[in-house]
């Protein structure tokens, strides 16, 4: 296991799934999303493909998690591609930086060349960050904390694809989106 130390009160462990430290991985988002309605568990994911863990602690409590995953069938622009996954954040921009971080580093030394997130090993899983909104969640849709997208953007990430989900409440009606 390393740990990266940070200046700025963070400090990142790095892990494998082996390690113990996976229970308090698994944990994190039940505390960071406590009393929200919206918030369903759900377990750490990623596809069944290898993955090695960051766990970020704020003054000795975790703060954030993230898994960093290579996926062989996944590349963009025919480059070697890294993928951010099981990413959850305090609205802490020094700890969602120490995350990015630790993780750059991580594909860096392993060749990578772009980096896509989040997306939990495939596109089976859960992927992207949706902007905040003001409605509920959809049935089954992704789910977040509002200021994840502001964190990925914080960081350089830039939008490679769009989704669009919408309610329909008019079926009478013609809509340009539909076709």
């Amino acid at each position: 296991m390393s740990q990266q130390e940070r200046p700025d009160y963070c400090m990142v462990k790095q892990f494998e799934k082996e390690n113990p430290l996976m229970e308090k991985f698994s944990a994190f988002p039940a505390r960071l999303y406590e009393g929200d309605p919206f918030y369903l568990p759900k377990p750490v994911a990623l596809g069944g493909l290898p993955a090695t863990f960051f766990l970020a602690y704020r003054d000795g409590t975790a703060a954030g998690r993230a898994a960093a995953v290579i996926n062989p069938e996944i590349s963009y622009h025919n480059q070697a591609t890294g993928l951010i996954g099981c990413y959850e954040c305090e609205n802490d921009p020094s700890v969602s930086q120490a995350l990015f971080d630790s993780m750059f580093e991580f594909f860096r030394a392993r060749g990578i060349d772009y980096v896509i997130g989040p997306m939990n090993g495939t596109t089976w899983g859960s992927y992207r960050v949706t902007e905040p909104d003001d409605d509920p969640p959809f049935f089954l849709d992704n789910y977040h904390c509002t200021w994840y997208a502001e964190q990925f953007k914080g960081y350089g990430f830039g939008t490679i694809a769009r989704y669009y989900s919408a309610r329909i409440t008019d079926m009478d009606r013609s809509y340009e989106r539909v076709p």
